[in-house]
């Protein structure tokens, strides 16, 4: 990796607002940065990135006095840095790079980015798509409200009383 790479890749994270990333080198050692727990950073007057993090060992097999171990890795043995973030994280990010990323590409990071959430229901009842509601909730329907209300609720008495959902047990006696 090249100064000028690392400075770029650095300029384009820290201008997407994202926290994390790390440093790989051809040796497999890997320098952490989470805006958190881990710091590594590149010193270009020596040539080397320098990584801060808690040791790995305690106790008896501790290796370094201290609770704070530090690696470096020469810049030439670096060969890839690693980031991630959200859909406008990344745009950013690559726009900073100077990515050309033209519509076909931003529906595919969309896709990908969307395909990272888990939608639940906004009730808050995540297994359930049918909630009971209370009398006075009831009775504030409308005689349309009421009939749809009630349409659902067998719909959902049914399919509870007759079908077992995937992953669930069930117990049958003869």
């Amino acid at each position: 990796m090249t100064q000028e790479q690392c400075e770029k890749f650095l300029a384009a994270v820290e201008a997407a607002g994202i926290k994390s990333y790390r440093f790989t080198s051809d040796i497999g050692t890997h320098l952490y940065n989470d805006g958190a727990t881990a710091i590594a950073k590149p010193i270009y007057s020596i040539q080397a990135v320098v990584g801060l993090r808690r040791t790995k060992y305690s106790g008896a097999v501790q290796q370094f006095s201290g609770n704070i171990n530090v690696d470096m890795i020469d810049f030439p043995d670096v060969h890839e840095i690693l980031t991630g973030g959200s859909y406008n994280q990344i745009k950013t990010f690559c726009d900073t790079l100077g990515m050309d990323l033209d519509s076909d590409d931003l529906k595919i990071l969309l896709e990908i980015d969307k395909g990272n959430y888990d939608i639940k229901p906004e009730n808050g009842d995540y297994v359930n798509t049918f909630k009971y509601l209370s009398e006075s909730q009831y009775e504030a329907l409308s005689p349309e409200e009421k009939a749809e209300y009630d349409n659902k609720k067998a719909a959902y008495e049914k399919a509870k009383r007759e079908y077992i959902p995937a992953n669930q047990a069930a117990s049958i006696t003869m």
